[in-house]
């Protein structure tokens, strides 16, 4: 808890710049005691209290080298593995993404990507169980009105056969009729 607390300026500083920033700063702090062993060791600090100097800033420089280090290594690794659980999570099929970008470096913009990805593939998965609803749903009333038309061209076909039937009937008795007239005139010509 104390380390959370004690890198905690370090990390937000590490979250606010850039990877080539961040190794920039890890590189001059790399730097630095090599430069002030390189001055101590070509004689050039002089007096004791010099040399104590370049000493006590080595010293502070390390210090600052390894905060710096650790505050790069929480930070990376905190958004890493928020990003890793997302991916596992959409992969799951679980597209309810809970991140929170961190920083504003690579880091945050790649756990933003990532959580605007979610949204999307969540928007377009929504969108195409709504189409799909809907053609499931216009598939539906066009069988039933398919099957109401066939419904009705049976009822249609039926009610011919019983129009031509009643026609055939007609046509018979007509005929007969015109048979018997032709009998009738031909007995009252007699």
């Amino acid at each position: 808890m104390f380390a959370g607390w004690f890198l905690r300026p370090g990390i937000r500083i590490m979250r606010r710049i850039p990877f080539a920033a961040k190794f920039l700063l890890i590189a001059v702090l790399s730097t630095m005691p090599v430069a002030g062993l390189m001055w101590r060791f070509f004689g050039m600090g002089g007096s004791k209290g010099a040399q104590d100097i370049v000493d006590v800033l080595a010293m502070l420089d390390l210090i600052a080298l390894f905060y710096f280090l650790a505050a790069l290594h929480v930070s990376v690794g905190e958004d890493l593995r928020q990003v890793v659980r997302a991916m596992d999570q959409m992969v799951k099929g679980d597209l309810r993404l809970s991140l929170v970008p961190n920083g504003s470096d690579e880091l945050g913009h790649l756990v933003s990507s990532v959580l605007t990805v979610g949204r999307t593939v969540s928007s377009m998965v929504a969108n195409v169980r709504s189409n799909a609803a809907f053609v499931s749903h216009a598939g539906k009333s066009l069988a039933r009105g398919n099957q109401e038309l066939s419904d009705r061209t049976e009822q249609q076909a039926a009610n011919l056969e019983e129009t031509a039937a009643s026609v055939e009937e007609l046509s018979s008795a007509v005929h007969e009729s015109a048979s018997t007239a032709g009998v009738a005139n031909g007995q009252a010509g007699k």
